[in-house]
């Protein structure tokens, strides 16, 4: 069977890669919107009213906030609700996914 069907397992992208992933995904000519800095968090691609948005996990964001910008915890989850999640960068602003159990 190729692992490419039916939702099977793919190997996680390299953090340099995932932004391409996502435009090969849907087609290069596709004018995504990318949170700089967070090419680590990005899990895919999602489509709403026929435009595709990039999607990002909020535990791995924080994750990046703590580990690389030396955050405390409370610090880099105000730093997330006000400058990314509360952030409107238009139709195409990426979704930010919470996950159920975290």
């Amino acid at each position: 069977m190729d692992s490419k069907k039916w939702g099977a397992a793919m190997p996680t992208p390299k953090i340099a890669d995932r932004q391409q992933a996502c435009l090969e995904l849907i087609g290069e000519e596709s004018d995504l919107l990318f949170l700089d800095g967070y090419g680590a968090a990005i899990i895919g691609v999602a489509e709403r009213d026929g435009l595709f948005l990039v999607v990002y996990d909020e535990h791995e964001i924080l994750r990046i906030l703590r580990k690389r910008d030396g955050m405390p915890r409370d610090d880099a989850e105000e730093f997330f609700d006000f400058n990314i999640a509360g952030a409107w960068m238009g139709e195409q602003t990426p979704i930010i996914l919470r996950r159920i159990g975290r």
